[in-house]
């Protein structure tokens, strides 16, 4: 989910999804499908539904879509996007394990959407932060957890 703030953002979106896709993932975004027979509305109500994953791009221009603060016409595919993820974070108790906010440019990371806050976001400028969310999207954590040893037998305390 993202606001075409400009032609480079509009770009850098594309090539996260090219990058994604080539390392293996089934990563979807409009560029891809220009004229959806269904139209857009339903396109975007369909792949926000069934994704395992939903990456929020965050801008101050999709924040702004985001909580309905652009007026019309402009950005109503990103308005509607961000009500669909406001309904369906409300429809599950406000529990989010789908829905990851992403900032391509450091100027963005204040941006995050309010329901969005709490939860896990991945900057794409850091070298880091596309192999974190990589790790995140295909659940190789970084760290794995050690088995859980036998039980230390302790002597009883002397009276």
């Amino acid at each position: 989910q993202y606001a075409h703030v400009d032609d480079a953002y509009r770009r850098m979106a594309l090539e996260l999804a090219d990058r994604l896709r080539a390392d293996g993932l089934n990563a979807t975004i409009d560029w891809y499908e220009p004229h959806p027979p269904q139209g857009f509305p339903v396109w975007m109500s369909d792949h926000l539904r069934s994704a395992d994953f939903v990456l929020v791009l965050c801008s101050l221009e999709n924040l702004n879509r985001f909580i309905k603060q652009e007026p019309p016409p402009k950005g109503l595919g990103a308005t509607w996007e961000g009500h669909l993820i406001q309904q369906q974070l409300y429809n599950a108790g406000v529990i989010n394990s789908r829905f990851i906010p992403v900032i391509l440019r450091e100027a963005d990371k204040s941006f995050i959407p309010e329901p969005l806050q709490g939860v896990a976001h991945y900057c794409l400028y850091d070298a880091l932060g596309y192999e974190t969310l990589y790790r995140r999207l295909t659940n190789q954590p970084d760290v794995s957890r050690p088995p859980i040893g036998g039980l230390r037998i302790l002597p009883p305390l002397p009276r």
